[in-house]
């Protein structure tokens, strides 16, 4: 696995010899994008781009019944890079989209942690809610 986004030695890199490509945090659309650069760096250096697989840390996700509660946590917390924050159905909502571009694997901080309320409702209705691209 290779980690990271840099567009012209980090994915080319990926294309010449990962396995398994990730990049933490930032938006559907800047995950589009490196999607875009690394098909390219594929082409480029004659690899097969779908036998990359694509993961995405979610690097902050705030998930409580309610949102009033998951927003709570997330102002607690010291993780800020684009925050997913909201109820089982809200997050869900706001992964999707990664996943719906290709990401195999999900890297998820929950950040609530050391409590473990946050990943087991992520575990028991956040996960089941999520369709898989492939």
């Amino acid at each position: 696995m290779i980690g990271g986004g840099g567009e012209r030695r980090t994915l080319r890199l990926v294309a010449q010899y990962a396995d398994w490509w990730n990049i933490p945090g930032g938006t559907a659309a800047n995950y589009a994008h490196k999607l875009d650069v690394l098909r390219k760096h594929c082409v480029d250096v004659g690899r097969d781009y779908d036998s990359i697989v694509k993961t995405w840390s979610a690097e902050a996700i705030a998930v409580a019944p309610t949102e009033t509660e998951a927003r709570r946590i997330a102002e607690a917390s010291p993780y800020d890079n684009h925050p997913i924050i909201g109820t089982p159905e809200q997050v869900a909502d706001q992964l999707q989209p990664f996943l719906d571009l290709g990401v195999e694997y999900l890297i998820v901080r929950v950040v609530d942690f050391p409590d473990t309320a946050g990943i087991e409702l992520f575990a028991r209705d956040v996960m089941p809610r999520l369709k898989s691209a492939r």
